[in-house]
């Protein structure tokens, strides 16, 4: 990771060792992990292999820090946005993770696709210096490849 935060470059390096439920943090020493550890991109991926409904709140004990369990994944709206040139149904989930710069208030959300595919079709994070959203920039189905 690296990333502006309160003017400064800060760099975070993690290698994560999920055979041996361990991880390290750059240069310190090997420190416990979990069971099939996920990092903060991870559990959005994995997220999307979920049942998803409005309303719901998934707690997901995987996130390769311990002190960041569980990490919490609150359903919040079904929303009609436009990205890589098209609308698209989503759902909007809003991530909450404890150790994580982007998601740890709870103001952070992203949006996928209300389908089987569930893309991430945009996210939206506070940042040190206001906020930060991303959105899907292009996309072609799996099958017109």
């Amino acid at each position: 990771q690296q990333q502006w935060h309160q003017g400064k470059l800060r760099s975070k390096h993690y290698e994560i060792f999920p055979e041996r439920e361990a991880y390290r943090d750059g240069s310190e020493a090997e420190q416990h992990s979990v069971a099939n550890p996920l990092d903060d991109i991870s559990l959005l991926f994995y997220a999307r292999t979920i049942p998803l409904t409005v309303g719901m709140t998934i707690e997901i004990p995987r996130h390769f820090k311990p002190a960041s369990n569980p990490v919490v994944l609150k359903v919040v709206a079904r929303e009609t946005i436009e990205a890589a040139g098209r609308e698209w149904n989503t759902i909007v989930v809003q991530p909450i993770i404890k150790t994580s710069t982007m998601f740890a208030d709870g103001d952070s959300r992203v949006w996928l696709s209300d389908d089987s595919v569930r893309v991430i079709v945009q996210l939206n994070a506070k940042a040190s210096v206001g906020s930060i959203t991303m959105k899907l920039k292009s996309y072609t189905p799996a099958a017109d490849r």
